[in-house]
């Protein structure tokens, strides 16, 4: 699977740079990702053979993509340069591993099934956190119809 998460930081240059610099860090938390993608530029954190820490209940079967940005606060369709450099990276990511380009929410994660889910739906799925990240609640906030378009493009 490929995990989406927001940094929870406000969207401007320089943010993927400092919070993939915070992640290796000595006063970071026991999280990780394997990227961190910004309007500007992806920082890579982890190699993909790694496991990060990121999302409980989807580390071991997920590639985990920090995209810079709040939950709660960023109009996600008005950052169009960093939603296509995020699309762009899962796009790769879906071809190197054959995940499929398609959503994935609670269900189909309990199920096994794999494809592009955000933190919301392993929280939900596996109830191992409480983040609901990068769009809220039921991924309200984050335009995943649009997104998993531009993957596909």
């Amino acid at each position: 699977n490929i995990v989406l998460h927001s940094t929870e930081n406000p969207p401007r240059p320089g943010v993927a740079r400092s919070v993939a610099r915070w992640f290796s860090g000595p006063s970071a938390p026991r999280a990780s990702c394997h990227v961190v993608c910004g309007s500007d530029e992806a920082i890579r954190c982890v190699p993909d053979s790694a496991v990060a820490w990121a999302a409980p209940g989807a580390n071991r079967t997920g590639l985990q993509l920090e995209i810079v940005g709040q939950a709660l606060r960023t109009e996600w369709l008005q950052q169009t340069a960093t939603l296509e450099r995020a699309a762009q990276i899962c796009a790769e990511w879906c071809d190197l591993y054959g995940i499929p380009p398609s959503y994935v929410g609670p269900k189909g994660l309990r199920e096994g099934r794999s494809g592009i889910t955000t933190h919301w739906a392993v929280t939900d799925a596996f109830r191992r956190s409480t983040h609901v990240d990068p769009g809220g609640p039921k991924n309200r906030r984050w335009p995943m119809r649009e997104f998993i378009a531009m993957i596909k493009r």
